[in-house]
């Protein structure tokens, strides 16, 4: 009888003997996806929700980048840009691009780091080509405004890519 309750118990806690994490998770996930395609009108209510929420958060974005906030203009850039791309829209990829310089420019340690990777491997959506010199610059930027990330990305650079003698740990 205590096995059969332990067995009970442990199903009800969430925790399966027979069940790996990632199995328990993956049910719960089926479960949910199962429930949504039970309740289309459900569905329907989270999508709504999300994108009020996206257009509310494109709109602040948009008031404050235009008001001079760099960690707005950032946001902005990278909020557009992914609409951009998904829809193919030329107009929206270069105002990307714009309110992402503008917001490097307003010194945004994101923002050079993001200009600095952008020209480190190219970018075919700004229509932009690797350019390494330019990359250091920028990541070196974001280091000086303390980006422990970025200042890595330049010494990267640096010694790996741009240096005629390459580093050992290249």
């Amino acid at each position: 009888m205590k096995i059969i309750f332990v067995i009970v118990l442990s199903f009800i806690s969430g925790f399966v003997l027979s069940k790996t994490d990632e199995e328990y998770k993956q049910e719960i996930i089926d479960l949910y996806k199962k429930q949504l395609q039970d309740n289309p009108a459900y569905m329907k209510q989270m999508r709504d929700e999300y994108e009020k929420k996206e257009i509310e958060e494109l709109e602040k974005y948009a008031v404050l980048a235009k008001q001079g906030d760099v960690k707005a203009m950032f946001q902005f850039s990278e909020k557009i840009r992914l609409i951009g791309i998904k829809n193919k829209d030329e107009k929206l990829i270069k105002s990307a691009w714009f309110w992402l310089n503008e917001s490097a420019e307003g010194g945004y340690s994101e923002a050079l780091k993001n200009l600095g990777y952008v020209y480190n491997y190219g970018n075919n959506a700004f229509g932009i080509g690797m350019d390494l010199q330019k990359a250091a610059n920028y990541y070196k930027l974001a280091a000086q405004k303390g980006d422990k990330d970025a200042d890595f990305l330049y010494r990267n650079v640096m010694e790996c890519e741009i240096a005629e003698v390459k580093a050992d740990d290249c």
